[in-house]
């Protein structure tokens, strides 16, 4: 196979030397890792080095766009992650793993008072003899507590668990 780049045959992978970007200023080569099965998908383009969000990445132009070397790689990916985040240019497919339900949530639930802001975030439902209540507060409202220690301390005695013991104390710390 014939390639526009100069390219180094591994063992279990090809390396392709990349033309560095404008601004690199480093006299160090920059070489792509691609696994030897993938190389056929991407012999026949001339690669070089661009920044892309403070990284370095291969690139190619098809039909005038600028194309990553990882779209060609891996087209079904909308997504990536690069196992070593230090080697942008890895391209191998133990380096890379599909990414997830990337979206961010920027929902911020303030806790009314210092106590809820304590509470673990896990507590979906809490069990009180044989009813469960979906939040704490109604559990404490419906049973006619005031006030939450109080309300943890019966927890404790029904149920016996040490569970509610760390929420008291991290309730308790907040207080002193």
């Amino acid at each position: 196979m014939s390639s526009p780049n100069r390219v180094n045959y591994e063992e279990n992978h090809v390396e392709i030397l990349l033309k560095p970007p404008k601004e690199y200023t480093s006299n160090e080569e920059l070489w792509a890792l691609v696994d030897r099965n993938d190389f056929k998908k991407i012999v026949n383009y001339y690669w070089k080095a661009e920044y892309q969000n403070g990284l370095i990445v291969a690139v190619t132009r098809i039909k005038g766009k600028m194309v990553l070397m990882t779209e060609i790689l891996f087209p079904k990916l909308k997504r990536l992650h690069r196992v070593n985040r230090q080697k942008s240019l890895d391209n191998r497919r133990t380096n890379i793993k599909a990414c997830v339900n990337l979206k961010k949530q920027n929902k911020t639930i303030k806790p009314k008072n210092k106590a809820q802001s304590k509470l673990p975030k896990s507590i979906n439902k809490i069990p009180v003899n044989s009813l469960v209540y979906d939040k704490f507060s109604n559990a404490k409202k419906e049973l006619g507590f005031q006030n939450d220690n109080d309300f943890l301390n019966y927890l404790i005695s029904e149920n016996k668990l040490s569970f509610f013991e760390r929420i008291k104390n991290r309730i308790l710390g907040l207080r002193l």
